[in-house]
């Protein structure tokens, strides 16, 4: 049956349609092994660890029957390989997929060892660049791959150990896991690689590897540092807007400049007496005819005309008449400076003392009293006078 098998390799190829380049592909087996296998040249291929292994993966992709077709070699034909006689016949299905795992493993094994002694790399150096201990590096030369405490272990190392040598690590771990399915004695029918199983363990030592690498010093220290910067600036809005709510507001206009205050001569206050203290004034009275407003004497300026600033630092009512003209009748806001001029008198009347302070001639008299007092002053070219309210009838 020797002589048929690569006939029936062939002829199963061509009833799928299959090139022996498409099969290639996929089973990442190279042409000319699998045309050696189409046309019985089986002494092509380089060990009986590869040609079994081929045979079994090319059957299994075209549905035939892998295990007869590997019975089906003769002596001659293993020897034409140059690899000791392994009668399967006699093997059952658990011990031929043993073997077939072994030869594989050794087959790995043999393509790491022959590429590192090419390249004139001993194992004291794949061990310096790797960081694999050089037992386990003996170990996977040598196809010992059981020794290892898991599958993904050795497939760990066993990629380490092929990217540093430069070989196809992918085909590699392909036949790692076909390895993998005989020891178990799964068969597929498609040789793409299984995600091996991961113990809890293993799982939970690589999550916390990836934690540690995600979290370097740096980070930290950025991250505390934002923090802090945030809780600043929060900080400094809240003492800002505390401040600004706390403030009253500034009662001295920026364009008023504060004069000097001279000596003042003696000046004419015309106000008249007041009566005995017999009379009684009523509750309607506006003010009060015995309270005494004290303001300072003025420099009278000279010149025909009379110069007034009314100043008001807190909003209260007040009314402004000018040459018997009113000129203002209102509540001025705080920071208000009104100016005016005039030929006879001015005359100021405001609900709060305290919030009203005077210019007069350039001169400054200060307040026109405290705070809650009604104030009716008149300012002429001779000084200023308070009339004396009028008694009204109840």
């Amino acid at each position: 049956m020797t002589k048929n098998i690569g006939d029936l390799f062939q002829k199963a190829r061509k009833d799928k349609g299959l090139s022996l380049n498409a099969v290639s592909n996929q089973l990442f087996i190279r042409v000319h092994y699998l045309k050696a296998i189409e046309d019985n040249e089986f002494n092509l291929i380089p060990s009986q660890a590869q040609l079994f292994g081929f045979i079994r993966t090319y059957a299994d992709f075209l549905d035939l029957d892998s295990n007869k077709l590997i019975s089906s070699l003769t002596e001659k034909t293993i020897k034409e390989v140059n690899i000791p006689v392994v009668e399967l016949t006699d093997l059952d299905s658990s011990n031929a997929n043993i073997l077939r795992t072994k030869q594989i493993y050794g087959e790995i094994g043999k393509q790491l060892c022959e590429t590192r002694e090419k390249l004139g790399i001993s194992i004291e150096d794949v061990t310096s660049f790797t960081h694999i201990n050089q037992n386990s590096i003996e170990a996977i030369e040598k196809g010992d791959i059981n020794q290892f405490s898991s599958a993904a272990q050795a497939r760990g190392m066993l990629r380490n150990y092929s990217d540093f040598l430069g070989l196809e690590t992918d085909r590699l771990l392909v036949r790692f896991a076909e390895a993998l399915q005989s020891k178990i004695g799964i068969q597929t029918s498609d040789m793409e690689e299984p995600p091996p199983e991961s113990e809890p363990e293993d799982i939970e030592k690589r999550s916390s590897f990836k934690l540690r690498d995600l979290i370097s010093l740096d980070m930290v220290v950025f991250g505390i540092v934002g923090v802090m910067i945030v809780i600043f600036l929060f900080w400094g809005v809240g003492r800002v807007l505390r401040l600004q709510s706390e403030q009253e507001p500034d009662t001295i206009p920026t364009e008023v400049v504060e004069i000097e205050q001279t000596e003042s001569p003696d000046i004419f206050v015309n106000i008249e007496d007041l009566s005995d203290g017999e009379d009684t004034i009523t509750d309607d009275q506006v003010i009060d005819e015995e309270t005494d407003i004290s303001i300072p004497t003025i420099q009278v300026a000279p010149g025909d005309s009379i110069s007034i600033n009314v100043i008001v630092s807190i909003r209260t009512y007040l009314r402004i008449i000018v040459d018997s003209v009113v000129e203002f009748d209102g509540r001025p806001i705080s920071g208000t400076n009104l100016a005016y001029t005039a030929q006879d008198n001015i005359e100021i009347i405001a609900g709060n003392g305290a919030a009203i302070e005077i210019i007069y001639n350039g001169n400054s008299i200060g307040k026109l009293g405290v705070f809650g007092d009604d104030i009716h002053v008149v300012y002429t070219k001779e000084g200023y006078i308070t009339p004396t309210p009028i008694p009204t009838d109840a």
